[in-house]
């Protein structure tokens, strides 16, 4: 029977609020070196050989998950406690259904996909985003007149994802202008109190902005990081992008003055600049 890991929707982020990311990191790669969980005080010393820890720090951070019930220490070594347990520190609803206590999404990643347990937690967030956005979009683009004329017919997630790209590419300025006009429009609808204009935008992916609003990061350079690991780790690819916009005469310091710094100006042409493709691998 192969090994796996059982990591639930938002771990990350919950973990974060609470300031116990780096406990949780642990409590998982305790549990990839260990089928029962338990470790015998014997076995103790040998832990900094299966982790990247010195022997000090290791038993700082058993100290931690003692103290945060994560772990049970008797006279014979350490338990660590089951999943619920810990789904329960993080704060899930643990409400009993047919199958199971909770309805919250559990992801269940093969032993073997369980390295660098941070960039997993927050990989495994990336990814939900993204799904949840090439749903959200896909639907919002069948109740708008902003693609009209178009079929739909997309049985499935990866699907709606291929329609929705072959969209967002087929014209950037064009997509850019369209979204930017939409955003205007849901703002002066809410300020005067007539609800939301459906918007569909499908262009679907993370800014660094949008990484750290997901994740609770506190500066886009964590984000960059995050990303620049995952990708190195082969779970992500990033594809910088940037739209021509139009040619100009202006000089460098009338270009400064009219536009923003999502866009830059090279050869006399203006680009906008767009956030970079993320897109999953697995």
């Amino acid at each position: 029977m192969n090994r796996h890991l059982k990591i639930p929707k938002d771990c990350f982020r919950r973990s974060k609020d609470r300031n116990i990311l780096t406990d949780v990191c642990f409590y998982y790669e305790l549990k990839t070196i260990s089928d029962n969980g338990f470790f015998a005080k014997g076995t103790l010393n040998s832990l900094h050989k299966e982790l990247e820890y010195s022997q000090s720090n290791i038993w700082k951070r058993l100290a931690r998950l003692v103290k945060l019930k994560l772990i049970k220490q008797n006279a014979n070594g350490y338990q660590v406690v089951s999943y619920d347990q810990l789904f329960e520190v993080l704060g899930y609803d643990l409400t009993p259904t047919e199958t199971r206590r909770g309805t919250f999404k559990i992801h269940r990643v093969p032993l073997q996909q369980c390295k660098h347990i941070k960039d997993l937690l927050a990989f495994l967030e990336i990814r939900d985003n993204l799904k949840s956005q090439v749903y959200r979009a896909f639907n919002n683009l069948r109740r708008t007149d902003q693609y009209t004329g178009q079929k739909l017919y997309c049985a499935n997630n990866e699907d709606r994802k291929k329609y929705l790209n072959e969209y967002a590419n087929k014209n950037y300025v064009q997509m850019i202008v369209s979204n930017d006009q939409n955003i205007e429009l849901c703002n002066m609808l809410e300020a005067f109190g007539k609800g939301k204009s459906t918007h569909c935008n499908p262009d679907v992916t993370l800014s660094l902005q949008g990484i750290c609003n997901l994740l609770g990061l506190s500066n886009t350079s964590c984000a960059h990081l995050i990303i620049n690991r995952l990708v190195a780790q082969k779970r992500l690819t990033s594809t910088r992008r940037e739209a021509f916009i139009e040619t100009t005469t202006l000089t460098y310091t009338e270009f400064k003055a009219k536009y923003s710094d999502q866009y830059t100006m090279r050869n006399g042409m203006i680009f906008r600049t767009l956030s970079n493709q993320l897109t999953c691998i697995n």
